[in-house]
């Protein structure tokens, strides 16, 4: 599969493929982490609840950190990339890449971890957050 030169946060820059048919794109007006998955890999590899939360650009479900950050959930999902996506990330690691995506996903995307059926990240409590337009949860 070729990889992109478009997404949805305008022209890529740079481009990396993580794994066959996952790609971590570097747009030019859009900061953070962005991830670009073929509808093919999706299919087979993602649950429909992160599906729905992707934006559909051409074959591809995309993934980005605008609104909460959907990259977290195609991050949770795709364990096998993990590694690579954090390897230059040495406070994550530190902490343990799965607790630091799941207080993310219950901060920003609880509708996601409910959807999915995931429990939580105790330590965030209800009472800190409030709903986004988004639905996901946001930090006064």
């Amino acid at each position: 599969m070729p990889m992109p030169t478009a997404s949805p946060w305008g022209e890529v820059l740079r481009c990396r493929e993580i794994d066959p048919g996952i790609f971590e794109v570097f747009p030019r007006k859009a900061m953070g982490t962005h991830l670009m998955i073929s509808e093919t890999v999706a299919a087979v590899r993602l649950t429909g609840a992160a599906r729905r939360r992707a934006i559909r650009f051409e074959e591809f479900y995309c993934f980005g950190s605008e609104a909460g950050g959907t990259w977290a959930i195609a991050a949770w999902e795709l364990k096998n990339i993990q590694e690579t996506l954090f390897q230059e990330a040495r406070c994550i690691r530190e902490q343990g890449v799965d607790a630091y995506l799941l207080r993310r996903l219950s901060l920003f995307q609880i509708d996601y971890l409910d959807e999915a059926g995931i429990t939580p990240d105790p330590s965030v409590s209800p009472a800190s957050t409030s709903s986004s337009p988004q639905g996901g949860r946001q930090p006064f």
